[in-house]
């Protein structure tokens, strides 16, 4: 890729289809899911230092989680995930993208 080409966004290059439809649906970063939200976990951006600590953490493509609250004043987002609660920052819950669980 050339200096001056621009790379697509995550959003641009990861959209999934939506079955009842069969048209494409965007993906979110889990910083902007709002609070007692179910997602799954699409798609893991970033280094393979931020992939491994997430994978470690029982994070991984496929799963299902909630976002349990937001911390204030932009502090940390607490979810659920396998039954038990993280706290991630939200410089990488923004690196994790997902999308609406559709049957809650």
């Amino acid at each position: 890729m050339k200096k001056n080409e621009e790379r697509p966004s995550a959003q641009e290059s990861l959209p999934t289809p939506d079955p009842l439809s069969g048209r494409r649906k965007p993906l979110t970063p889990l910083s902007q899911v709002e609070a007692n939200q179910q997602v799954k976990v699409v798609d893991i951006q970033g280094g393979w230092g931020a992939k491994r600590r997430l994978n470690q953490m029982g994070i991984h493509s496929g799963d299902l989680l909630t976002v349990v609250r937001h911390g204030a004043l932009g502090g940390p987002i607490l979810i659920k995930v396998h039954g038990f609660q993280l706290a991630l920052g939200r410089g990488i819950a923004s690196h994790i993208f997902v999308e609406e669980e559709v049957g809650e």
